[in-house]
């Protein structure tokens, strides 16, 4: 992860979605927002944000990096290959800190030559949302399951 300097203690977590071609509009590739202002813009971020998950940084994790046979496959000339990534950067700002700029990312490198084996991200859980997900205070413990079908 790059984090802004002194923005070590605002920068939450970021996620990267694969962003289906077909929702993609050239002319917003590089675009930077507020989330919430994008729902009347060209780029169709709900069909991004329901793509995969190709990979997630959060507070306390320090560098990663892949063994070296393996790797996420970004590229290629099919109609399934990922083109397009999306980062959906959270932020935890308790203090009210104002007029603060971020340009917080990942560093990610690409190389042309596939690596042997590939990467893959799964989700377990339910969507993390105050009507699907709810866990009462004063519990010692929770159990939260996730359920793969046999065709994954």
């Amino acid at each position: 992860p790059i984090i802004t300097d002194q923005n070590e203690g605002l920068v939450h977590h970021m996620q990267f979605y694969y962003c289906p071609e077909q929702f993609v509009d050239p002319n917003m590739v590089g675009y930077g927002d507020v989330c919430n202002r994008w729902r009347s813009m060209a780029l169709n971020t709900t069909e991004c944000l329901n793509g995969a998950t190709i990979f997630g940084w959060a507070v306390g994790r320090k560098e990663f990096y892949l063994p070296e046979d393996v790797g996420i496959e970004i590229g290629g000339t099919n109609e399934k290959s990922i083109r397009y990534l999306m980062i959906q950067m959270h932020y935890n700002n308790p203090g009210g800190v104002e007029q603060r700029v971020d340009n917080s990312g990942m560093k990610i490198w690409y190389t042309p030559t596939a690596r042997e084996n590939k990467a893959g991200t799964i989700a377990m859980g339910i969507y993390p949302n105050p009507q699907a997900q709810f866990i009462p205070p004063g519990l010692s413990s929770v159990v939260n399951s996730g359920y793969c079908l046999s065709t994954c």
